[in-house]
């Protein structure tokens, strides 16, 4: 919608000043990518981390694995961003447990 309405407002003014406005070539130098780092939690990892910290549970030594987990893929994603933009997420996958944390930014085209 503000694209129409950006061009509509382009098109009035060169009919109001036809001389004055110039045309410029708009050109994409960036491109959206995804920024991600995801860790993989096995059955064998979560034996051994109730092991070495004393942890009754499997699921308090899942759980423990996972907030510390999520705070070391925070600070490895990138330091210097909000953390308001990125996405965090918890799923099993092939009977491991999976935390991810993703970050949308853009990156500029490499010219060539």
């Amino acid at each position: 919608m503000k694209k129409k309405i950006a061009i509509w407002l382009f098109k009035l003014a060169r009919r109001l000043y036809p001389i004055s406005v110039t045309v410029f070539e708009q050109k994409e130098i960036l491109e959206p990518k995804v920024c991600a780092k995801a860790y993989s939690i096995d059955k064998n990892y979560i034996r051994h981390y109730k092991r070495d910290h004393h942890v009754k549970s499997m699921r308090e030594a899942l759980r423990e694995i996972t907030k510390e987990t999520l705070a070391q893929a925070k600070k490895d994603v990138l330091n210097t961003i909000e953390s308001k933009i990125m996405k965090q997420r918890v799923y099993q996958k092939d009977g491991n447990t999976i935390v991810e944390v993703k970050v949308n930014c853009y990156v500029s085209k490499e010219e060539g």
